[in-house]
């Protein structure tokens, strides 16, 4: 929690200072939505374990452990670690109501229905995903990211244009491309 919310790494300050201006209103759904892109955007093994959640949830319906730590283990090698660590995310996730047991033995599905998330704290998912990807992407390719498949942020280039934390450059395929500013 302390690298999360009090000593996060330089360039996730602009990510840090704006979850605390939108907690207080927060709602606590919208609350679990901040706490994730806080974590997220510190944690790179974090980001990395939910993408390869929401990318099996999206293929198969469901997330294996085994295929979660098989991902893993080719992006981190195989550490003494890894298996533990991962544990630690899944379990942090179930506690979050965004990932329950499935009926198979090790398998795991998301939300029954995904969270809506408004403007503000989409902002703050998608600084998060720019942070822990370390560069830009394509506006549709941002929002409906594999890692935040618990959220269904509602977020246009138009909002993220008005934020100077990002910078939204439209295409010639009238696609938006979006980067940290």
């Amino acid at each position: 929690l302390t690298r999360i919310w009090v000593s996060v790494p330089p360039q996730a300050e602009p990510l840090k200072q704006a979850a605390l201006k939108c907690i207080a209103s927060a709602s606590g759904e919208q609350r679990i939505g901040i706490h994730w892109a806080m974590a997220a955007g510190t944690h790179p093994f974090f980001f990395d374990v939910a993408t390869h959640v929401g990318k099996l949830i999206k293929l198969n319906g469901m997330a294996n452990r085994s295929q979660i730590k098989r991902r893993m283990t080719e992006t981190w090698g195989d550490r003494s670690t890894l298996e533990r660590t991962i544990q630690h995310v899944l379990r942090s996730l179930a506690q979050w109501g965004l990932l329950r047991a499935g009926q198979e033995h090790g398998s795991l599905i998301g939300p029954t229905q995904r969270i809506p998330i408004g403007e503000d704290v989409g902002q703050l998912l998608a600084l998060s995903v720019l942070l822990a990807q370390g560069k830009g992407s394509q506006m549709s390719h941002l929002i409906d990211h594999p890692a935040l498949f618990a959220f269904a942020p509602h977020l246009s280039a138009r909002t993220l244009m008005r934020n100077p934390i990002f910078r939204v450059q439209r295409q010639g395929d009238q696609s938006d491309f979006v980067e940290m500013a």
